[in-house]
């Protein structure tokens, strides 16, 4: 049977059974999220057993995942962590990578990464200079005035 089908089958089962759930237990989720994540995350046990091959399409919906977990750090934190966007969304890709690749090629990204955070984290911090303040606002105002 088609690997997509089977994916598209079981977020659709899946969100059914969330949507239920979600009424009985009265907590606040997204099912759409939740139904993706929990189908790519039974694909990739699969993988890792060998039982299942299609690493793009785990790949597809882990991007989904880490685009949802984007928006929702977007609703949940202060405005002024919202500088940090970019080290997340390239963290949370990283981490999505390494679950279906490996970690071969951990070091230079990872490396990247680090320096990246600390090159916002001291922009944060320098925030009350104008000049830093300047670039620091703009961070901010990147994906709000488009």
């Amino acid at each position: 049977m088609n690997s997509l089908f089977i994916a598209f089958a079981a977020i659709v089962s899946l969100f059914a059974s969330l949507l239920v759930l979600k009424g009985l237990i009265r907590k606040d989720f997204c099912v759409i999220c939740a139904s993706v994540s929990v189908t790519w995350l039974g694909l990739l046990v699969l993988y890792w057993l060998g039982a299942f091959k299609e690493s793009l399409l785990i790949a597809l919906l882990m991007g989904q995942s880490v685009v949802g977990g984007y928006y929702l750090l977007e609703k949940r934190v202060p405005e002024r962590f919202l500088a940090f966007r970019l080290p997340f969304l390239l963290s949370a890709t990283f981490g999505a990578y390494l679950l279906v690749a490996g970690a071969s090629e951990f070091l230079y990204p990872f490396l990247f990464l680090l320096a990246l955070w600390l090159a916002f984290g001291a922009l944060f911090l320098s925030r009350a200079n104008k000049k830093a303040g300047e670039i620091f606002g703009r961070l901010l105002a990147c994906c709000k005035k488009w």
